[in-house]
């Protein structure tokens, strides 16, 4: 994988995966959290990239390695349907899941509801 391939997250307003290669602007606020803008893909709008939202242990522990900065951390260490940060990625897991096939438009929905019942 190219530094370009790297995703950043999904555009908050039409859950396209945004890449690297979209980064416009990063940033580090005053409290010396980064921050990043970056342009949509599909809709060209500048957004903050969402959080990435993971289902399944075996799919998390494929993003702990790839985002994963510190030395030793493993998928263990991220407690489910908790927002954790790796690295600069703010990444929501859980441990299951279920089967279906929907639309575009009801997965956005069915997150919706899942996320709008988490307690932040």
């Amino acid at each position: 994988m190219t530094p370009d391939d790297g995703v950043l997250g999904r555009c908050p307003n039409c859950a396209t995966k945004i890449t690297r290669a979209w980064l416009l602007i990063e940033y580090e606020n005053t409290e010396g959290q980064t921050g990043i803008w970056a342009e949509c893909p599909n809709c060209s709008d500048v957004v903050d990239p969402d959080l990435i939202v993971v289902f399944g242990k075996q799919t998390l522990e494929a993003v702990v390695d790839l985002l994963s900065v510190i030395d030793n951390e493993t998928a263990d260490d991220i407690p489910p349907q908790e927002t954790y940060v790796l690295d600069r990625y703010p990444v929501l897991w859980f441990e299951d899941h279920i089967e279906m096939e929907p639309t575009e438009e009801s997965d956005r929905e069915i997150l919706s509801d899942v996320l709008e019942r988490e307690d932040w």
